[in-house]
């Protein structure tokens, strides 16, 4: 008599599916790592979204608006700057929030950024940068991107301090 073996849906191959399929998308949204770095300077390395309840469909709209911030930044801030090593910066989400109250929208953004040795990845320093904003008759849309981009700008605006700190 032959037995014949049927699998359950529930078992660990749909988790395994899950995985592999949440590594493609982290690793089609998270960009080059850090081919810039070896040749000296600032590149990013992970972009993350971390909010509780976030929508996929919105975790990654706002991981495209936080990497195109902090490239923004740091192409300002490297043309000011000089920097005498390869450095990796990774960025971090915490906290997005936003309110709209009759004719005001406000919202307020915490980021985290990390700063590592592009060659051997050792953690240098976090830096933190949080922002606010508010705009009469604005989106919330509007708001919460200004509060992003200031957030990102006050973190990135104390890398050399803290890149110099650690020397």
């Amino acid at each position: 008599m032959l037995a014949r073996q049927t699998r359950s849906p529930n078992t660990s191959w749909g988790w395994g599916a899950s995985l592999l399929a949440l590594g493609f998308l982290l690793a089609a949204t998270s960009g080059p790592r850090t081919a810039s770095a070896a040749a000296g300077g600032v590149s990013i390395g992970d972009v993350v979204v971390a909010l509780d309840g976030a929508a996929t469909a919105a975790t990654l709209e706002l991981t495209r608006e936080l990497r195109a911030a902090l490239s923004e930044e740091l192409s300002s801030l490297t043309a000011k700057e000089s920097i005498d090593r390869s450095l990796v910066v990774s960025a971090t989400l915490t906290k997005l929030s936003s309110e709209k109250r009759s004719h005001q929208a406000k919202a307020s953004a915490a980021i985290s950024l990390a700063l590592r040795r592009a060659d051997n990845q050792i953690l240098l320093a976090e830096v933190l940068g949080r922002a606010s904003a508010e705009e009469a008759r604005g989106s919330l849309a509007s708001v919460r991107r200004a509060a992003l981009r200031g957030a990102v700008h006050g973190a990135v605006a104390r890398l050399p301090e803290a890149a110099r700190a650690v020397r």
